[in-house]
């Protein structure tokens, strides 16, 4: 009985040699193939991952631009030339004038304007008493369906008020002008030598183009 099992614990022993490596052979290639699998399903998710992003950055992008567009048509409003001068040594205030266009058919009225930076900002015109030119505040500039307004020297100006910085020649202002109707706009106002004097296109009325 000894001898018999001695022989078939032999043989089961080169039973198992025999097919163990062909297992281990069969497992590594087993392996290899499911390690290579899952790099192509990491990979193929980080693409997907990496595509999704831009596609959604590119979305928004025109998302953002196509708002804009809109709201730029919606308020039917344009502006030209809108300028500063540039700060004199020691000055403290400046004023602002743009030619505003209304393309709309429904009347609109400038009721304010902010900016960052400086203390206050206030619509102005300059009046004529006894044949002195003052300056006064006003509450709002009309802005005529199918005209416009000017906003000039002698006439309706944005005056800025207590600057911390003086306006540098070749910069920018940029203005929050706020409608009754095409509610707050954004402009950029180009700030000119302190020389520059172009001639009034107008005395800052509502008048037709």
């Amino acid at each position: 009985m000894e001898s018999v099992a001695a022989v078939g614990v032999e043989v089961l022993s080169g039973i198992v040699l025999f097919y163990l490596p062909r297992s281990v052979e069969r497992l590594a290639h087993l392996q290899i193939k499911f390690a290579v699998l899952t790099l192509n399903k990491l990979f193929l998710a980080i693409k997907m991952k990496k595509l999704l992003r831009v596609f959604c950055m590119v979305v928004g992008v025109l998302f953002f631009y196509t708002a804009i567009a809109q709201s730029s048509a919606n308020t039917g409003l344009a502006f030209e030339t809108p300028w500063v001068r540039a700060s004199a040594p020691g000055q403290k205030n400046g004023a602002g004038y743009v030619q505003i266009q209304n393309k709309s058919s429904q009347a609109d009225r400038l009721i304010s304007a902010t900016t960052e930076n400086i203390g206050r900002v206030e619509l102005h015109t300059i009046i004529n008493e006894n044949g002195v030119a003052k300056m006064r505040q006003v509450q709002g500039i009309e802005v005529p369906a199918g005209s416009g307004a000017t906003l000039a020297p002698g006439g309706f100006h944005i005056m800025f008020l207590g600057l911390t910085e003086p306006f540098k020649a070749g910069e920018v202002v940029p203005v929050t002008l706020r409608f009754e109707t095409a509610g707050e706009v954004k402009v950029n106002f180009e700030i000119k030598p302190t020389t520059y004097n172009p001639a009034a296109t107008g005395s800052g009325s509502a008048h037709k183009h």
